[in-house]
């Protein structure tokens, strides 16, 4: 009997610690709309075609809140300015966004996204790996217990970053996969930063302004720009072959 009220106490302590965590990251009305506007926005959404999301409609009719996590993307004058040694927590910047993950029948079901902006709180996005996600953060949290890692969302990749004990940075992403980086333990951010870095500067890369913030203009609008450039210096040397006609008009 002993045995077990000591286990039931040590997974409460353990419950609370974990909620304590949720509830910092979580500004009080954020929560309180993920608890009741969002869940309900997500369930409708979903409850539209469960099948395209590969869920059922008992799933959805069971679905609860479960924990929140703001959200982070890497700022990109902190990625142009960033050399090697840099860490990837001191390029993250808020993105007033928020995943929660949604459960039902006790396991991680999906995953919803709410966003702030001038008229309030929305569900921006619904669906996502949620086991994957929870496995994750489980795992960094379970080998490094007081780190209370950031949720990082780089190239549409979500990641756990944070600190060991020694005070070394380290991620894991819920993916096997971040920014071409092996992520299925976890491990150093140093090569994570490194890709990253490489990628700005690689000479075809595509920066589609997605999670990472970085933005580059299709290549479609070069074309019209270069078109632009070439008509104006056409223009720009008639207008000048005019100008020397009408001043020399017997040559």
């Amino acid at each position: 009997m002993g045995i077990r009220s000591y286990m039931l106490g040590a997974a409460l302590m353990i419950s609370m610690l974990l909620s304590t965590t949720v509830e910092a990251a979580v500004p009080d009305e954020v929560q309180a709309y993920a608890e009741n506007e969002g869940i309900a926005s997500f369930k409708a959404r979903m409850g539209e075609d469960p099948e395209a999301f590969d869920l059922k409609q008992s799933q959805l009719d069971q679905a609860e809140l479960g924990m929140g996590f703001e959200t982070y993307r890497v700022d990109h004058e902190s990625l142009k300015s960033a050399d090697r040694g840099d860490t990837l927590q001191s390029m993250l910047v808020k993105n007033e966004e928020w995943t929660f993950v949604v459960m039902s029948e006790g396991a991680p079901l999906s995953l919803f996204t709410v966003q702030r902006d001038n008229n309030g709180l929305e569900v921006i996005s619904g669906g996502g790996a949620a086991r994957e996600l929870m496995n994750a953060y489980h795992s960094f949290t379970t080998q490094y217990p007081n780190s209370n890692p950031k949720l990082a969302e780089i190239k549409g990749i979500q990641l756990f970053v944070g600190n060991s004990p020694d005070g070394s940075e380290v991620f894991l992403s819920s993916l096997e996969h971040a920014a071409g980086v092996s992520s299925t333990e976890i491990a150093p951010t140093s090569p994570l930063v490194a890709a990253l870095i490489e990628q700005l500067n690689a000479p075809n890369q595509d920066h589609d302004g997605g999670a990472d913030g970085l933005i580059r203009l299709p290549r479609l609008t070069w074309v019209w720009v270069t078109i632009g450039i070439i008509i104006g210096l056409l223009l720009l040397a008639a207008a000048i072959r005019h100008s020397k006609h009408k001043h020399n008009p017997n040559r």
